[in-house]
């Protein structure tokens, strides 16, 4: 015999299971879009005749090409949280 219990836990509590499912599934169809719209301008940035887009487009690239992601999210989740203010 199988023990159900566990399947109960699970459909009980279905709904949270589905809603993180669909916040999973729009970050990460956010994100691609985010990261096309940005490969296609620093991309179109670096084929401009004028130097300086050309220099910014390859920094931008070189940073994140060289920098590991952990550490980018850890950067950019250190300004989210020194940009917050806590209110007493």
């Amino acid at each position: 015999m199988t023990d159900l219990s566990s399947w109960t836990a699970f459909f009980q509590d279905f709904g949270q299971f589905f809603n993180g499912f669909l916040f999973t599934l729009a970050l990460a169809i956010g994100s691609f879009i985010l990261a096309m719209v940005l490969g296609i301008f620093f991309g179109a940035m670096s084929t401009s005749r004028r130097p300086i887009f050309r220099i910014l487009a390859r920094i931008f690239v070189e940073f994140y090409q060289n920098t590991p992601s952990w550490c980018s999210l850890l950067l950019f989740f250190m300004a989210y949280l020194l940009s917050v203010t806590i209110s007493s």
